[in-house]
């Protein structure tokens, strides 16, 4: 895999300022390299809660959410002419669930924001950007 040889580049989004300049970068990459972009959401499936019937509401409303944010990706990158994008939910933990996804699919690239949504999990574990650097296979750029 060379620099410019990039041909499956697999976007973790999340909805956050950072993950839309991610966004931004890995579209603007996928075109100069006519790569694949596969825009990736993962949707935590709320186990840890008590109430399984109140963990299934949320996380049905979270789904909801998480594919309205993906159609419009689709669609900001269709008006910068771009249309070879794959859209795509996994439930889980983001950390865990990207770097298996990103593996299994054998991405070339990974594009990360820098911070995303969980400011008290990155306090208390670590930062999914920083979790996807240590242990995915493909290159990766965090994207300030």
């Amino acid at each position: 895999m060379t620099v410019t040889g990039y041909k499956k580049i697999v976007l973790p989004v999340d909805g956050s300022d950072a993950s839309y300049r991610a966004f931004r970068e890995a579209v603007s990459i996928a075109k100069r390299n006519d790569s694949e972009l596969i825009v990736l959401h993962v949707l935590d499936d709320f186990v840890r809660f008590a109430n399984p019937d109140a963990s299934i509401k949320l996380y049905e409303e979270s789904r909801v959410d998480a594919l309205e944010i993906l159609d419009s990706y689709q669609k900001e990158a269709e008006e910068l002419g771009f249309t070879n994008v794959t859209l795509e939910v996994i439930k889980g933990d983001a950390r865990y669930g990207i770097v298996e996804f990103a593996d299994k699919n054998k991405a070339d690239l990974v594009v990360v924001g820098a911070t995303g949504k969980g400011a008290i999990e990155r306090a208390m574990m670590g930062s999914v950007s920083e979790y996807v650097v240590r242990n995915v296979k493909a290159h990766v750029l965090v994207v300030k």
